[in-house]
């Protein structure tokens, strides 16, 4: 069970350490121990829309290892119907303490891909609905500086998210990269799969199979899916070592979180460790989750010596894709990265946005530099385009 201390600034109700406060048609809970909501937690995760990334299983699993590495305090928020008691909205926040101000965020800590609360499906298509509740929520928060909430998507399960058209949300620097899938594997690859793409996956394909069986590796058990990952721990840390890039597995933290989430309460079906084997080794491997007819791919890694030079990696992607296409999957989602095989495999770009705003006089000036941000940034590369088209010759 993982605890955190008490708010300074509301009473405590009982021993499970949470306060309740009442906006209009609305109750709010806020919840700084997860155990006690954990049943009401999977129920509105599995009826309603979010992404994985606001499941107890993976919230969990941060809150047991990077989150107490960043001294975090969670604070589950829960709005609920005043008259039928139907959960409406569950936030997983956390309050923790940077550049000396205390920030309200998610429980992201560089892992979570994206962020957003998990909405129940009886008001996800009614704006105003959420909207309502989305302020009883805003105005019932514990104590902060800044709240700042990142990496919200535009799709939530299967339906638009509602929270992008809220006031105060706007669109971030961060972007993902989607793939619709057809019902038909094979129109998908010829409709949707760009010509240089198709020719290139065959090409790579016949030389892999010129140097041993080829075969897609799907494990049967727990144990064989740990001990994949442990080979993509592996082909990683070499890896990002010869690319001179900051590996997060060999965070502590990090990869204890990773070792909960391969052992976590999750069905058995959404975490995925697949990989791609010539002969007797295994040349690139593959971490993801599925969830509600989406496939999140997170990690993908090549073994070293001659094979980054052979390029198995789209081999590796497009029998991922297959594999999801026949489970029903109908999304496959590269999340977030501007890696360029996106591009090539027919991806589009989703834009995600951000909502802050200052709660004390002292995260003020930060909240007024995350509004100018995006405007220096244009006003830079404005001036930047513009001196590269002055001539430089005397």
């Amino acid at each position: 069970m993982f605890r955190s201390p008490s708010f300074p600034d509301k009473a405590i109700h009982g021993r499970d350490h949470f306060v309740r406060s009442s906006r209009g048609n609305y109750v709010i809970e806020t919840w700084s121990d997860i155990e006690p909501i954990r049943s009401r937690w999977k129920v509105i995760e599995s009826s309603g829309v979010s992404t994985p990334f606001q499941s107890y299983a993976w919230v969990s699993a941060l809150l047991q290892s990077v989150g107490r590495s960043f001294d975090a305090e969670p604070h589950i928020v829960i709005a609920k119907d005043r008259k039928t008691g139907e959960d409406l909205m569950l936030i997983p926040l956390v309050r923790r303490r940077a550049q000396l101000l205390q920030f309200l965020e998610f429980p992201d800590f560089k892992v979570s891909d994206y962020n957003s609360p998990i909405i129940s499906r009886s008001i996800a298509s009614d704006t105003a609905k959420v909207a309502e509740v989305w302020d009883a929520v805003i105005q019932s928060l514990p104590a902060s500086d800044i709240l700042y909430l990142q990496k919200i998507p535009q799709i939530l399960s299967d339906v638009p998210n509602p929270l992008i058209s809220l006031k105060g949300f706007r669109p971030e620097c961060y972007s993902s990269w989607q793939l619709p899938l057809d019902e038909n594997l094979n129109d998908l690859e010829r409709k949707t799969l760009p010509f240089s793409a198709r020719r290139e996956i065959r090409r790579r394909t016949r030389r892999l199979q010129e140097l041993g069986a080829l075969r897609y590796v799907i494990p049967a058990s727990q144990a064989e899916r740990k001990a994949l990952f442990d080979v993509l721990r592996q082909q990683r840390q070499s890896r990002f070592a010869s690319l001179g890039r900051r590996n997060i597995l060999t965070s502590p933290a990090h990869s204890r979180f990773y070792d909960l989430i391969l052992q976590s309460e999750f069905d058995q079906e959404v975490v995925t460790v697949h990989g791609l084997k010539v002969g007797d080794q295994i040349i690139a491997t593959a971490f993801g989750l599925y969830w509600q007819k989406r496939f999140h791919l997170l990690m993908i890694t090549l073994a070293s010596g001659e094979w980054p030079r052979l390029a198995p990696g789209l081999v590796m992607i497009w029998n991922l894709i297959a594999h999801m296409h026949a489970k029903g999957c109908r999304t496959f989602d590269f999340t977030i990265g501007d890696e360029p095989y996106k591009r090539r495999l027919g991806a589009k770009n989703c834009t995600l946005s951000e909502y802050f705003r200052a709660r004390s006089p002292v995260g003020a000036p930060y909240a007024l530099g995350l509004w100018l941000w995006p405007f220096l940034v244009a006003t830079k590369r404005k001036f930047a385009k513009t001196g590269e088209g002055h001539s430089t010759t005397r």
